[in-house]
C-alpha cells in the first residue's frame, strides 16, 4: 500500500515553515518528493521524518531569532570572510527600490 502523499502547502503547514522552505529542502536533498508536472507530491512519512529531526536538532534555534539577531549571527559567521554584508544588504535595498521606480510604484515621486 502506497502511503498517504502531501503537498508542498500541506507539508509546509505540518511543519510550521513556508512553502518555500519546503521547495528548497527538496532541492537540496533534505526531503523527498516526486514531482508531477509543476508541482511536488511529499509522503507522508518523510512529513514525520521531518518532524522528528526539527525537534530533536539543535539548531533550529536560528528559525526563532528575530531578524536583526539571524543578521548578526551571519555577520559573526562572515567576521573572517572576505563578505561584506552590509554592502551586500545595501545592493538589495537599491536592487529592489529600483525596481519598484521602474514599475512606477514609487511613491516618494508621485
Amino acid at each position: 500500500m502506497l502511503p498517504r502523499t502531501l503537498s508542498v502547502k500541506e507539508a509546509a503547514s505540518c511543519l510550521k515553515v513556508q512553502p518555500r522552505t519546503i521547495r528548497v529542502w527538496i532541492a537540496h536533498g533534505r526531503m523527498h518528493a516526486s514531482k508531477i508536472g509543476k508541482s511536488y507530491i511529499i509522503p507522508e512519512p518523510e512529513v514525520e521524518k521531518m518532524i522528528t529531526a526539527t525537534k530533536t536538532s539543535t539548531d533550529n534555534h536560528f528559525t526563532t531569532m528575530t531578524k536583526q539577531e539571524r543578521l548578526d549571527s551571519i555577520r559573526g559567521c562572515l567576521a573572517n570572510s572576505d563578505i561584506n554584508l552590509d554592502a551586500i544588504l545595501s545592493l538589495r535595498r537599491k536592487e529592489a527600490n529600483s525596481r519598484k521606480f521602474k514599475a512606477g510604484r514609487c511613491n516618494s515621486c508621485q
